[in-house]
């Protein structure tokens, strides 16, 4: 989950660094922490406090309608953090989007809320939606479509 917050390139260069700096000795989760701020350039106290000092997983159900509207149709995905270890989690969020024929769309949003509602601009109905299609959440993902 860190690399998916931080990106490829600096998760990558967090882990040189962090072995570099460490190597035959020890390092505290601080440490760690230090270094992927400094790498990064991101302030990394909240994913911190919920992956490691925390307890719990995320816990998701959502559930979306397509509306048409002049300009084309609006996907709203509306997103309700139900888990009960952990008040509300902060993450970034992948959304597939598959349509008839090989037609895909790839969003990312970041969820800072415990309810949270997309709205997403599409030119055809989905057939599919994937929330997370790579995995990178540690969370269980409920559609309550039918």
């Amino acid at each position: 989950m860190l690399r998916s917050e931080a990106g490829d390139s600096s998760f990558f260069k967090i882990l040189r660094t962090y072995y570099e700096t460490y190597k035959y000795s020890n390092a505290s989760i601080t440490d760690f922490k230090s270094v992927c701020e400094n790498v990064s350039g991101l302030i990394l106290d909240k994913f911190f406090e919920q992956w490691v000092y925390g307890k719990g997983k995320i816990e998701l159900n959502y559930n979306s309608k397509t509306e048409a509207t002049d300009d084309g149709n609006i996907l709203t995905i509306h997103l309700e953090q139900v888990q009960e270890d952990y008040e509300e989690f902060h993450f970034p969020l992948e959304i597939n989007l598959k349509f008839k024929g090989l037609s895909e769309q790839n969003f990312r949003f970041n969820i800072i809320s415990r309810d949270t509602l997309l709205k997403i601009p599409v030119n055809d109905i989905p057939e599919t939606i994937d929330l997370d299609p790579n995995n990178w959440l540690l969370a269980q993902i409920n559609s309550e479509d039918e």
